[in-house]
């Protein structure tokens, strides 16, 4: 009898505890949503997925100098990267691709890069790091001074843990010259394996962002808020992804008559876009702990009512 009780006891105690968690997330959770709004998220989001679109092709030619620096072959590291962006946007109008493909060509034609070129890819590359970092402090309540040397260097770090991490992702779970040389490391083997796993490449997703959330602005953020923006972003990145395919059948007749044969290439923009949203969604929720958002709304809410009762009592004298 009083084994079915303590039993009894700890059910209704893991119950309680499991809605206080569920109710603490979802609070936590409109809590970013309302941070996100404040801030203009969707905004900043819009000027990162501009950075993006301008950097596209900076990046990739510096992805195809360094893999060519390494292998000692620029036209193979060219097939290579534009095999790996034909597959990561295989919905792309192949004349978008022909474009890309001949001003990378022209690039690498005669001479391939010198260092001065090099440098320039990597100023030129810097304009998405640089958004993601400005963004940042804008939902972290830091003013964003710009050109001072903290800021510059903040974002050259940024854009190096964001280029070697999207280098682990994807770069290693595709068959090249980069899979060969961590093949050649100890425990290569492991972790091309590890990789080509759909649920770590989440995992490590969940953990790098957790951790960029952390150390990438200037205010201080605890762990547990890290690994709740970190928790959030790679959600609602599973969750779009999942989902995606929804909006582009329904949609996509309408984006046909209002963009023609740009289509595919807004859809694309309107996919990174998304993403652009996700993540400074998860950057809200994870610096949204100290934000007394709606405490400011009960304040104005009752601010409001005492103009109203006040205009009530001069209306009856």
């Amino acid at each position: 009898m009083a084994r079915a009780r303590s039993l009894s006891d700890f059910g209704e105690l893991a119950e309680k505890k499991s809605y206080d968690l569920f109710k603490s997330i979802l609070y936590r959770l409109v809590q970013g949503l309302f941070l996100f709004k404040r801030r203009k998220g969707e905004v900043v989001a819009g000027a990162s997925t501009f950075f993006t679109l301008l950097s596209f092709a900076p990046v990739i030619l510096l992805f195809i100098s360094l893999i060519g620096l390494m292998i000692s072959d620029s036209a193979t590291a060219r097939d290579y990267v534009m095999n790996i962006v034909h597959s990561s946007f295989p919905k792309v109008d192949s004349w978008l691709y022909s474009n890309l493909e001949n001003i990378i060509n022209h690039q690498l034609q005669n001479h391939g890069f010198s260092f001065l070129e090099f440098s320039f890819l990597v100023f030129a590359s810097m304009g998405i790091s640089t958004s993601i970092v400005f963004g940042i402090n804008i939902l972290s309540k830091v003013d964003p001074d710009g050109g001072l040397l903290g800021d510059d260097v903040r974002s050259f770090l940024a854009g190096l843990g964001i280029t070697f991490y999207i280098v682990l992702l994807v770069f290693v779970g595709q068959e090249g010259p980069v899979q060969e040389m961590v093949r050649i490391l100890p425990l290569g083997e492991f972790f091309i394996l590890l990789f080509h796993n759909s649920f770590v490449s989440s995992l490590l997703s969940f953990v790098f962002f957790s951790m960029f959330y952390k150390y990438c602005p200037s205010i201080k953020v605890s762990n547990k808020d890290a690994f709740l923006g970190g928790g959030t972003f790679v959600l609602s990145f599973l969750i779009g992804r999942s989902g995606y395919w929804v909006y582009v059948k329904f949609f996509k007749d309408d984006l046909i008559k209002d963009y023609g044969q740009f289509t595919n290439f807004m859809i694309a923009l309107i996919w990174v876009y998304f993403l652009m949203c996700c993540f400074y969604y998860g950057a809200s929720v994870a610096y949204s702990g100290n934000e007394k958002i709606f405490e400011g709304l009960k304040k104005k809410s009752k601010s409001k009512s005492k103009v109203k009762s006040k205009s009530k009592s001069k209306g009856k004298k």
